[in-house]
């Protein structure tokens, strides 16, 4: 059975709009986290909230993760 990631779509699609945008360095988690609430991207801002080390991972790997199973 295929786990979820723990980096949706949803999520994976606004820190691309961020990188895009090309307003801030993309390891400066609290930076990029101050300009997708400025952006409206607040399924990343909550993300980065709950999980910065997995944020600051899928940054330097493109790893998404894996989430955990609700049982």
């Amino acid at each position: 059975m295929a786990s979820n990631p723990l980096i949706d779509d949803k999520v994976f699609d606004q820190i691309m709009q961020v990188r895009d945008s090309a307003v801030c360095n993309m390891c400066s988690v609290k930076e990029v986290q101050y300009h997708a609430y400025h952006m409206n991207l607040y399924e990343l801002v909550n993300f980065i909230e709950s999980y910065p080390k997995e944020y600051f991972h899928f940054i330097l790997t493109g790893d998404r993760g894996e989430a955990k199973e609700e049982q």
